[in-house]
Parts: structure tokens; sequence; C-alpha cells
């Protein structure tokens, strides 16, 4: 069986997207888009653009005894504001619209991931103490089956 402790589909997705996002920073200039694992994001010095993942809410079990987990990440994309303070449409739609192709029905290492149909995004909002606007995708997660021990796998109840 897995260990809680080596759950980490955060570490996965940020895998999975990071280098793969490209921005338009002018008419002929693209950038891609640093992605970060919560944990790891620096408190300064942040790029304008960046997404930023961590697990969101709990991780609970689809075994018993236990050992394939579920559960949902949330996937922050963050922009810098304009200049007087208005969130730039265009550059969040231009994100969100890759990451809506990005993380569909989609398999990384010992993780399924998709948009949470029940809730898929949180709108857009301003932190005018940051300079940022962020816009969440909540992302739901679980581990492939394939991953439990084969020996246990027998006397496991899958829910």
């Amino acid at each position: 069986m897995i260990n809680i402790a080596d759950v980490q589909p955060d570490a996965e997705l940020k895998k999975m997207l990071d280098g793969k996002i490209v921005i338009h920073t002018s008419d002929n200039d693209t950038a891609t888009l640093k992605v970060y694992q919560h944990d790891e994001r620096p408190n300064t010095e942040l790029p304008d653009d960046f997404i930023d993942i961590m697990i969101n809410g709990i991780v609970s079990s689809l075994t018993h005894p236990l050992g394939v987990f579920k559960g949902s990440v949330a996937v922050s994309v963050y922009c810098r504001t304009n200049s007087n303070g208005s969130v730039k449409r265009y550059r969040v739609s231009e994100i969100i619209s890759q990451l809506d192709g990005l993380i569909k029905y989609v398999k990384s290492g010992d993780f399924f991931f998709n948009l949470n149909p029940d809730n898929i995004i949180t709108p857009t909002s301003i932190n005018v103490n940051s300079g940022y606007s962020v816009t969440v995708l909540n992302v739901e997660w679980r581990m492939n089956e394939s991953k439990v021990d084969e020996g246990s796998i027998e006397n496991a109840d899958i829910r």
C-alpha cells in the first residue's frame, strides 16, 4: 500500500504543467509561465504572471485498507494587474484556456487529473495589497489503482 506521506498530486501536476503555458508579452514576444508547488513559492521577487498549485480540502481513500487516494487541488493563476489596478482579462483568458486543454481527463505519473465539474472555476478577484489578480481552477485528482501493491489489491474494498 501507498504511504499517505508519499501522496503528492500537487508535485505531479506542477511537473506536468511547468514550461507548458505560453503567454504573449508583446506582439512579437512570448514567455513561459512559471508553476510553483505552494510550499515552494517564494514571497519575494515573483514574476508578473505565475501559477500556484496546492492541495485543496480533504484527501480520502478509495480503498479499505487505505491505499488508493483521491482529493482536489487548487490551480491558482496569478497575474500582475494593470497600472490602474484592473485585471489583464486577455492574459487571464489566455492562461485559463491553455490550462483547460491540459487538465481535462489526463494521467500523469501515478495520478489522474480532471477539472471539477461541480466547481470548475472561481471568478477572478483582485488583491489590492499584492497587485495581483487571482483566478482559481478546481482540479480533482485520484491515484491510479495499479499503484496498489499486487498482493493487497485482492483484499482491498474499492469504494
